[in-house]
């Protein structure tokens, strides 16, 4: 290449193109919605209308309102710092890994011999990475 285009090009993003549409599969505790996200003059949507398409999709707005009515008398809210949660300390499905390693021989054991539940590590959420591109040379 001459050069003229790539010198245009410092400091801008590269961005791929986008299809006419993707899958979606979404998933809230035990329900999985699929749908197809059709892009609109190959724009996608903003991130809030993205979150209001998946909202509307599991009922979240349903959920709430359920929450409102079975407080009786308090609303209780649980509100946590990033990093804070059981799971996001010690992983998901923590509770039941323990239960599996407490069956068996490791009951009969005295207290000394058996050894404590070894503990996940604590892996960020991908929020918590920057993302890395990946150059090939041609």
């Amino acid at each position: 290449s001459n050069g003229r285009n790539s010198a245009a090009r410092i400091g801008q993003p590269l961005y791929a193109p986008l299809p006419a549409f993707i899958q979606v599969k979404s998933k809230f505790d035990s329900e999985w919605r699929r749908f197809s996200l059709q892009f609109q003059d190959g724009k996608p949507p903003s991130y809030l209308e993205f979150r209001a398409l998946v909202e509307g999709l599991h009922s979240l707005h349903n959920n709430f309102r359920k929450s409102l009515e079975s407080a009786r008398p308090t609303l209780r809210l649980l509100i946590q710092r990033k990093g804070e949660s059981w799971e996001e300390k010690y992983g998901y499905g923590t509770e039941t890994i323990d239960r599996r390693r407490n069956k068996g021989l490791s009951m009969l054991l005295p207290a000394a011999v058996s050894r404590a539940p070894k503990r996940n590590y604590n892996i960020s959420n991908p929020e918590d990475f920057r993302q890395v591109r990946l150059m090939s040379k041609i």
